[in-house]
């Protein structure tokens, strides 16, 4: 925007192209100064002038008849402008000793001429002017800058001349000059002490202006890389260069950037207008966010950043110095026109920053006017209007630096605004997260309390029907029915194990999944699932192959899931394999206290189709999930089984394997890690498949050596009724209670050897019931309870041997599990 400076100035001088027509009666015109006045005042000189349009004339041409028929005075503003015409002036200069006493022979003064952009200028010395010879004595000075500036007889911004004065003689001057730039020829005569004076004082004023531009630039350049506002950028590069112009025109760059780059020089003016001109309007369409605020006017200032980006090439290559300084005066009226209007619209539009913009362009043309006008001659020429245009652009760019301070001010509020509102967003969303999430606890405590339920009201009647099943196949071995009721077992036996899973599953999707850390030995665990897992790939005639290692330790751990994750994996292995094998092997690495084990299940079966191997552990996932689908399943065995192992602390992952040389193609490999505690050492020697665990056997067998019967404590009249026919098949007399109140009133009076207590019971569950038969120093506070319970979440272990109970069994309950834990907790022995 601070080309409104260049703007006017130069307007003004354009708008001069034709001198106003000044009366005069001859070309001779005569300034008397006073020596000891113009020691506090310059002295401002008067000439009359010649314009050469047609043929150029030679010095010689000028005879004193021809000024005084031909010269006509120059106007008061001393301003032609642009014009191809040599200018011829003329001036005489007396000096006397009016106003003192001294004497002096000789006075030594300086002659300006104060505009620093003429190509050409002749200084002619006509004093001793031979009317006979018609020669002249002396050609005093040959300047303009079109000469290197370091050829100036003293270097300074505008051309001055020492002069040599004698009382009372007249000194005639002749001036000849040539220009590209507008033609200006202001003529001062200074007293050296003045002239030193007045050249301390310009120093002083364009001290403070450049000053001030300088800790502008600076104070926004580091506002701009705080911030990381390319605003802040565009007017720092505006500021500078609009100095360097500012500098340009007052003569400065001239006389220490380029002495002696003249060509340069020339199209320096333009050039810089130019370029101030497309930063001015970049700058103005980031200040005032045009792009946002008004399309329309956005566009309009790109286009003149682009022309004028054109206009500067064109004018460092071959474009003439008047169209050149032509161009650029209408950019800059164009420009100073949209800006204008801008900044209005934008301002009645809301926009905050343009109210600043406007009242910055608003000093700035109001110091321009005054200094156009005192150049046009409308104002006098002094100190004030001199400088009104340096005053409004150094007032201007103060403005402008407040108004980014202001932005910058603003923005942090429109931050600390929207913090405030992100604030209070973010804790209404915490609010509605956390009714969410209650809610979804609330939910989560719902169903787990339904899959309790259901746990417990499905292992109820299973129990029943498992038992049953049990004792028929028990009692009639050889009844032609023995096949269905072997098929009913396994059928009852896998509902029972896919209720298992299902429930499983949803305690590890909720994260309430917990872990027994128990020792067992791993032989023995491993021995009725390869048992099962060979009676099924004998049904199937294919070959299982074990692989086993030898371990001599027990390992901390849970058996339970481990089992059930090597049932899982080796089950799918065997219903994906139709011909064949199925391989298991496994391995074990012991460092330190850390024992790892690493088995892997291999087949030759169908293999994985590759558009599910992303997916094969995601829950619920099966490979054929139609209607006509061979292979059955719930879908969510293998991922299970990978979360089992991740909680064990353990790796799982498959291959699909291709077998060459063989007619089967495909396979899968599944490879398990999972890293154990030590436990104790395992005395007994054992065989690497390990030892089988023994076969119950009945009272009529063996007889039982305790005369105590076992108390069962009961609900359901079912599950009541095969408990304690089991029992007594196992040589033991038997009592029943129906609730814990009952259990509690009989341990009172009798004693006995065991109690198997269901734990959801009326009147007095299991627990209380426990709890109180353990509080009573009776006959039974020291009897082993054993939990036998449809409870069978993560936890209800715990809680049943937190209650006081000795061990816990899990309905259904086998005879052979139910013998094993009752001799257990009678006659205790160290696992060997």
């Amino acid at each position: 925007m601070r080309q409104y400076v260049v703007l006017l100035s130069l307007a003004a001088s354009f708008l001069l192209l034709v001198p106003p027509n000044v009366a005069f009666a001859s070309g001779f015109i005569e300034n008397k100064v006073d020596w000891v006045q113009l020691r506090h005042e310059k002295a401002t000189l008067k000439t009359t002038y010649f314009e050469n349009k047609d043929t150029p004339k030679s010095v010689q041409d000028f005879t004193p008849d021809f000024i005084e028929h031909h010269f006509k005075p120059t106007p008061e503003n001393h301003s032609f402008g642009f014009s191809k015409s040599r200018y011829w002036f003329y001036t005489e200069i007396n000096i006397r000793n009016l106003a003192g006493s001294e004497h002096y022979e000789r006075f030594e003064a300086f002659l300006e001429i104060a505009y620093p952009h003429l190509d050409n200028l002749w200084v002619y010395d006509l004093s001793a002017y031979d009317a006979d010879t018609q020669t002249l004595i002396d050609l005093m000075s040959h300047l303009g800058d079109r000469q290197s500036h370091n050829n100036r007889p003293i270097a300074s911004t505008t051309y001055k001349i020492p002069v040599s004065l004698e009382p009372d003689k007249t000194l005639k001057l002749l001036i000849f000059v040539h220009s590209t730039s507008s033609i200006q020829l202001p003529i001062y005569l200074w007293h050296p002490d003045n002239l030193l004076e007045q050249t301390q004082d310009l120093s002083l004023v364009y001290g403070i202006y450049f000053g001030i531009t300088v800790v502008m630039a600076l104070y926004n350049l580091f506002l701009g890389f705080s911030i990381r506002d390319i605003s802040y950028f565009y007017y720092v590069g505006s500021i500078v260069l609009f100095a360097l112009l500012q500098a340009t025109l007052w003569g400065y760059s001239f006389q220490y950037f380029w002495p002696d780059q003249i060509t340069f020089n020339e199209k320096s003016i333009p050039l810089l207008t130019f370029s101030v001109i497309v930063v001015d309007a970049l700058f103005s369409r980031a200040f005032l966010q045009t792009a946002k605020n008004h399309r329309i006017l956005d566009r309009v200032l790109l286009a003149i950043a682009f022309m004028n980006t054109v206009a500067f090439l064109a004018a460092w290559q071959f474009l003439p110095y008047q169209l050149a300084i032509n161009i650029a005066i209408w950019s800059a009226l164009l420009l100073c026109t949209v800006l204008l209007y801008t900044g209005i619209k934008l301002w009645r539009k809301g926009v905050i920053q343009a109210r600043f913009y406007v009242l910055a362009w608003a000093v700035l043309l109001i110091g321009s006017v005054i200094y156009g006008f005192s150049i046009k001659g409308v104002l006098p020429i002094n100190s004030i209007t001199l400088h009104a245009a340096q005053l409004g652009s150094a007032l201007e760019v103060i403005f402008l630096s407040f108004a980014l301070a202001d932005r910058i001010n603003r923005m942090r509020l429109e931050k600390q605004e929207v913090e405030r509102s992100t604030k209070l967003a973010m804790e209404e969303k915490n609010r509605d997260l956390n009714q969410i999430l209650e809610a979804l606890r609330k939910s989560n405590t719902v169903k787990d309390q339904f899959l309790a339920t259901i746990s417990h009201e499905l292992r109820t009647p299973m129990h029943g029907i498992q038992s049953a099943l049990e004792l028929l196949t028990a009692d009639r071995p050889e009844s032609q029915d023995q096949t269905h009721l072997t098929a009913a077992r396994s059928c009852a036996g896998h509902m029972t194990q896919m209720v298992e899973s299902l429930l499983e599953f949803s305690e590890v999707q909720s994260g309430t999944l917990q872990l027994r850390q128990e020792p067992f030995n791993l032989h023995q665990a491993l021995n009725p699932i390869l048992e099962k897992i060979e009676a099924d790939c004998r049904r199937k005639n294919i070959t299982f192959q074990h692989l086993p290692a030898r371990l001599n330790q027990h390992l901390i751990g849970d058996e339970k899931r481990l089992g059930e994750v090597l049932l899982q994996i080796l089950d799918n292995a065997v219903k994906f394999t139709h011909t064949g094998s199925v391989t298991f092997a496994w391995e074990i690495n012991v460092a330190d206290s850390v024992i790892e084990t690493k088995f892997v299940i291999s087949d030759t079966g169908v293999g994985i189709d590759p558009k599910i191997k992303a997916h094969i552990f995601k829950p619920f996932n099966q490979g054929d999930s139609s209607f006509s689908r061979q292979y059955g399943g719930l879908g969510f065995g293998m991922s299970l089984s990978k979360a089992l192992v991740e909680t064990m602390g353990g790796t799982i992952h498959y291959d699909s394997v291709t077998r060459q040389n063989s007619d089967i193609d495909n396979g899968t490999q599944i490879t398990i890690q999972i890293p154990w505690q030590k436990g104790t050492e395992i005395i007994a020697s054992h065989d690497n498949r390990a030892l089988k665990p023994t076969e119950g056997v009945d009272s009529t067998d063996s007889q039982t050596e305790t005369a105590l019967p076992v108390l069962i404590v009961e609900d359901n009249p079912v599950n009541q009724l095969l408990l304690k026919t089991i029992v007594i098949k196992l040589g033991y007399p038997v009592e029943t209670a129906n609730n814990g109140g009952e259990a509690i009133e009989m341990c009172n009076k009798l004693s006995f050897c065991c109690i198997l207590m269901d734990c959801q019971m009326p009147i007095i569950d299991g627990f209380e019931a426990t709890r109180t038969i353990r509080a009573h120093s009776g006959k039974n506070n020291r009897t082993p309870i054993i939990a036998v319970t449809a409870n069978a979440m993560s936890g209800d272990r715990e809680r049943c041997l937190a209650s006081g109970m000795s061990d816990y069994l899990k309905k259904p309950v086998s005879k052979s599990q139910l013998k094993r834990c009752i001799e257990a907790n009678l006659c205790p022995e160290t696992d060997t």
